[in-house]
């Protein structure tokens, strides 16, 4: 995943709070967004932007329910755009390997996916990690027509 491969280089090659993911058709105003970012969120365990989804039933109803149930535990953001603080692009690249290995293939699916095993990981329920249910002001994504 080239998603994976940034956030492990983006510890090595940056120094910052938060690590913003946005899609090539969306049009982020970056001073709105450094603004509502410093006065919204603290500096640790944060996963926001547009987070409801939960994995379509399109994706898994190709496997045995049994398999399926461990996919169905999370949920993600998707969208334009979203994004996650250091520590937690810190504990995901710690985590095992093994949980890199995914049957989805849907990249925003795929970070939710680590953040829910971070959260295993470490012991923490959804409240401890900062992850709503809104559509952020900050990115629109030029690419979505109604």
């Amino acid at each position: 995943y080239k998603v994976l491969w940034g956030l492990f280089r983006s510890l090595h090659l940056f120094d910052y709070s938060y690590l913003v993911k946005v899609d090539m058709d969306t049009l982020v105003i970056l001073p709105d967004l450094l603004k509502g970012l410093s006065s919204r969120f603290p500096d640790q365990m944060v996963y926001s932007g547009t987070c409801y989804g939960i994995l379509p039933t399109s994706e898994t109803e190709r496997f045995s329910p049994g398999f399926v149930a461990n996919y169905h535990n999370h949920r993600y953001c998707f969208g334009g755009g979203y994004f996650l603080s250091r520590d937690l692009v810190k504990h995901i690249s710690e985590l095992e390997s093994s949980v890199f290995i995914t049957v989805v293939d849907a990249e925003d699916w795929f970070v939710g996916w680590l953040v829910y095993h971070v959260k295993r990981k470490l012991g923490i329920n959804n409240n401890d990690v900062q992850l709503e249910k809104n559509t952020d002001m900050y990115m629109k994504n030029e690419g979505y027509h109604r």
